[in-house]
């Protein structure tokens, strides 16, 4: 029988193969962020400072926030919750 810690390795494991694909992702959902964000009522101002954000900003400072503590973090509730 497979072990919670086996699991949760497994976890893991997909967990961070995944953090470099969440930065294209990202990079990729840009037309549809700011699609998104045209659609709303704000004004023309605030409607180009979000683009000018996207384009100076945002994809060269995505942070996935998942740094090594996190990861281990989400190791330990995910056992503990599937524990229950």
């Amino acid at each position: 029988m497979v072990t919670l810690e086996e699991l949760a390795s497994k976890g893991e494991r997909k967990l961070k193969a995944k953090l470099s694909a969440m930065k294209e992702n990202y990079e990729a959902a840009k037309d549809i962020a700011i699609a998104g964000y045209n659609a709303t009522p704000f004004g023309p101002t605030r409607k180009a400072h979000y683009r000018k954000a996207w384009d100076e900003y945002a994809p060269a400072n995505y942070k996935s926030g998942m740094t090594e503590d996190k990861v281990a973090k989400w190791r330990r509730k995910w056992i503990a919750a599937m524990s229950k």
